[in-house]
């Protein structure tokens, strides 16, 4: 949550300029919107002095010192670039089926799980980047960065117009909900779904050139695949 507002709270100069004269009424909102996330922060202030978070730290520095492989075990000696590149390749070829079984428009459920996919596949080029061609690896992230700014900003839209009722609803309750603040708030809602189409549009134009033959090709030859 303190995240989401953080993106509202950075776009909130853009969303008065795109409203023109009625940019103003949206100040109540702003004012809902830095409460909210000094509440939202004071919760992660809170999870981070937590005994939970104390014990999930002391875990993982436990498991860094522990020794992770045992060199008798029966797939030991295999290389690591076989094993990462099959990971790869199952991580892209996800990826594009998912893409292929959209529809059209696809709902941003679909396009949330290729979202997470896409961060799957570019942590496994970047852990294992080292093992193969410096040039091929940075055009591959390159282009899953893309995916992740266009995919980003649709959830971004689709995350702020879910909240935009619940805040209307907060800023009656406080007596705060001026007419010209619920219409600026309504114009505001209708300029995140024209955003989110255009995210969309920019998704369908960027994943036909990765789920092109090229790219499975380059994919293959680069990642063991054949």
């Amino acid at each position: 949550p303190c995240r989401d507002f953080d993106v509202y709270l950075l776009e909130m100069d853009d969303y008065r300029r795109r409203l023109g004269d009625n940019g103003a009424a949206l100040d109540e909102l702003e004012k809902l919107l830095r409460r909210e996330r000094s509440k939202a922060l004071r919760r992660v202030r809170a999870a981070l002095r937590s005994k939970r978070f104390a014990a999930a730290v002391d875990h993982w520095r436990i498991l860094a010192k522990t020794k992770a492989w045992d060199p008798e075990a029966p797939k030991a000696g295999r290389p690591i670039g076989t094993l990462a590149g099959k990971r790869i390749l199952k991580a892209y070829r996800k990826m594009v089926d998912r893409g292929i079984e959209l529809d059209d428009p696809p709902p941003s459920v679909a396009l949330h799980r290729i979202r997470i996919d896409a961060k799957k596949l570019r942590y496994l080029l970047e852990f294992f980047g080292n093992l193969y061609p410096p040039k091929t690896i940075s055009r591959l992230i390159k282009e899953l960065k893309q995916f992740q700014d266009i995919l980003g900003g649709f959830n971004d839209m689709v995350v702020q117009q879910q909240h935009l009722a619940g805040f209307a609803e907060k800023l009656r309750a406080e007596g705060s909900a001026r007419a010209d603040t619920v219409f600026a708030m309504g114009r505001l809602a209708d300029e995140m779904k024209t955003r989110q189409s255009n995210y969309r549009e920019a998704f369908a134009e960027r994943f036909q050139p990765f789920a092109s033959d090229p790219s499975r090709d380059l994919y293959r030859a680069t990642f063991g695949g054949g």
